[in-house]
């Protein structure tokens, strides 16, 4: 097996010169001294202009460059925190994607992150980041190596400090996410979270359930409060339990967590489940406002292997812990239940953690979890006919629902159908016309061109239209069909009902029919003379052996095509052209008149 490097990875804008080159200085001189291999940059397009010589520097010092594009303006205007974090993942990527999968990554920001540099280097950590995975039972084991990281939370999940990360290229690869908090969380999360809690989350949903009724700013102080009147004889909500079992046991099999202040090893032994919510005397635990912040690795190991303090807390704790270890994520006890909810709500109404009306450290949820005992008692022979909005006879509602075929089997039965009215043809032609077929499209076109399209399809019937139409255009792929749609659009291009670019549009829908000179002579028209200098040309080119253009001509004319069309098309069994020559659609509106 080859030798895995160590990448310094140098991630973001170039805002602080002096930071920048101190950090790159630094970096340099451990990759002398064989601590570090390589040293990238990655950074947006334009940015190592803004220092001259910077890059004649760089390039001297043979450091990689790596450069992409910012995010785009659209991207940037998105309304979301996330923003900020999908920056600094985007030129992480990129630098992921040029190092080789199994070597290690130093990621680093371009300011301050030279004080956490020196720290690893002082604490060993490049000697000793190979570090595998700690494999509890079935507890999941998500990456290869150990990440190392500086003070994760408590209360927080997963937040840590971002100025920093050590671990495996394919390890931090599944940290990258472009996801968007406020659908994901239905708040804002900060990116010290998003940076680190994607791959735990895909794996442990109940973490995202805590994170979203947890008020994190208001929990720390809440708990802090709570746990330091009542230290040993304080309890939580059981999801607290279920979740911190997780954490801890995450933290501790796929986090290296290193510190260089001073620890007092010496109380180590006094430190109690509670103190996770605190400070502990040896100031391994070490409260802030962002949470109780763990600087050290065996307390940990002490908290899952039952070596804290005893209490009735703790021993919850540990009977999640031995649990989750025993049988895995997929054991059903580790999702947040409908009894758990409702022990949160019940203590904040009976206000246990004694929080004030501005403290409140619970959200409640869009939709809480299901309560499994008043979940429906099914009717075995419910009636179905309700749902039937086309009004078909039941065997035909029956075969619909189970076919594979639905587009085509419902074409079918609207071709056997008498007189469909306007709304039964809607319904059902729908479906088909999202899948492309222009047939179906330019019936549905023809019913809103005559007003008889509901209101909330419109909008829907020209998406699909001009989706479809756009491929025609880019790929040359216009059908007979093409045609037909393009001269409906253009009748109601002259009557302001739709928006179109006639020079994109016209050339696809008549170079198939028409010469050059023909289609430039269209082109040469205004928005007010499309229709009737194609209704003029068609007319000088069209005999009764041309049924498409007699058909076409039809349908810009309003008006029926003679019987020898109609008999060309029956004898050549063209059932599509024979239902718009037929204008099926319209039939009951003939029906209704004689009636």
């Amino acid at each position: 097996m080859s030798e895995k490097s160590l990448w310094a990875v140098i991630c973001g804008n170039i805002r602080d010169e002096l930071d920048f080159k101190l950090t790159l200085t630094r970096l340099i001189e451990l990759r002398s001294i064989g601590k570090i291999q390589h040293i990238v940059v990655s950074t947006w397009k334009g940015e190592i202009e803004k220092y001259p010589e910077l890059r004649k520097q760089l390039e001297s010092l043979q450091i990689y460059v790596l450069e992409c594009y910012p995010l785009s303006d659209t991207v940037e205007k998105t309304p979301t925190g996330s923003v900020n974090y999908w920056r600094q993942a985007r030129q992480l990527l990129l630098a992921l994607d040029f190092i080789p999968k199994h070597d290690f990554v130093l990621r680093v920001r371009t300011d301050r992150s030279l004080n956490y540099i020196n720290q690893m280097e002082k604490l060993g950590v490049f000697e000793n980041y190979k570090i595998k995975v700690k494999e509890l039972g079935l507890f999941p084991k998500i990456f290869e190596y150990k990440v190392t990281v500086f003070a994760p939370k408590m209360v927080r999940l997963l937040h840590m400090i971002d100025f920093a990360i050590l671990g495996q290229n394919k390890d931090l690869y599944k940290f990258i996410n472009f996801d968007i908090h406020e659908l994901y969380f239905q708040k804002e999360m900060v990116a010290n979270v998003q940076w680190y809690a994607q791959p735990f989350l895909k794996v442990f949903p109940i973490l995202r359930d805590y994170m979203r009724f947890t008020q994190f700013v208001h929990t720390v102080k809440v708990l802090k409060d709570y746990v330091e009147k009542y230290k040993e004889d304080s309890v939580f909500p059981e999801v607290y339990y279920k979740v911190y079992a997780i954490y801890l046991l995450i933290l501790y099999t796929h986090f290296n967590i290193v510190y260089t202040g001073n620890l007092n090893k010496k109380n180590i032994d006094k430190i109690g489940f509670y103190h996770f919510f605190s400070s502990s005397q040896n100031r391994g635990l070490q409260h802030t406002t962002l949470g109780t912040s763990i600087r050290d690795q065996e307390i940990l190991h002490m908290a899952i292997s039952g070596e804290l303090t005893k209490s009735k807390a703790y021993e919850r704790f540990l009977y999640y812990v031995n649990k989750i270890i025993a049988y895995g994520e997929n054991d059903e006890t580790f999702e947040l239940s409908y009894p758990d909810y409702k022990q949160l709500v019940d203590l904040v109404n009976t206000k246990f953690y004694e929080q004030s009306d501005d403290l409140k450290w619970f959200k409640g949820l869009r939709k809480p979890p299901v309560n499994k005992k008043n979940l429906f008692k099914y009717n075995e022979n419910i009636d179905v006919s309700m749902l039937d909005c086309i009004t078909c006879k039941a065997s035909d509602w029956y075969n619909l629902s189970h076919t594979q075929l639905v587009e085509k089997d419902l074409y079918d039965l609207w071709l056997k159908l008498e007189n469909p009215t306007a709304i039964t043809t809607e319904k059902m032609l729908f479906p088909i016309a999202r899948t492309g077929n222009e047939y179906a499209i330019y019936i549905l076109l023809d019913l809103f061109d005559k007003n008889l399209i509901s209101d909330i399809n419109i909008k829907e019937l020209l998406r699909v239209t001009f989706f479809y139409l756009d491929i025609h255009v880019r790929r040359k792929t216009q059908t007979n069909q093409t045609t037909f749609i393009i001269l409906k659009l253009l009748l109601m291009y002259e009557r302001a009902m739709v928006d179109i670019e006639p020079d994109k549009i016209i050339p696809c829908g008549f170079e198939k029919f028409l010469n050059v000179t023909e289609v430039n002579e269209i082109l040469s028209g205004n928005k007010s003379s499309y229709i009737n200098i194609v209704k003029s040309i068609f007319k000088r080119v069209v005999n009764d052996n041309t049924p498409e253009i007699n058909l076409m001509l039809a349908s810009i004319e309003n008006q029926s095509v003679s019987q020898v069309v109609l008999d060309n098309l029956k004898l050549n069994k063209k059932i599509n052209e024979i239902v718009i020559a037929e204008k099926k659609w319209l039939a009951y509106l003939n029906l209704e008149n004689r009636l």
